[in-house]
């Protein structure tokens, strides 16, 4: 890789640039099933979430409909 210059000195002295190419080779770690699905901030998996939530919610109700329906509540 050719080191560019900007006034007579390397980009990679800048100290903004310093660890640019060193940022580049470390990894990612894997993220945990709590980060990912649980706290994730990417829209497509929050309406998966709320899609998933919605479908529990509309079991529950149905099986309180269901149990009301045939006055199977405890008392």
């Amino acid at each position: 890789m050719s080191d560019s210059t900007i006034h007579g000195k390397k980009v990679s002295d800048y100290p903004c640039n310093a660890g640019h190419d060193a940022h580049h080779e470390h990894h990612h770690h894997e993220e945990s099933f709590i980060s990912k699905y649980v706290f994730s901030q990417d829209h497509k998996m929050i309406a998966k979430q709320f899609l998933i939530t919605g479908m529990i919610w509309a079991i529950i109700g149905g099986l309180f409909s269901f149990c009301s329906a045939f006055n199977w509540i405890p008392k």
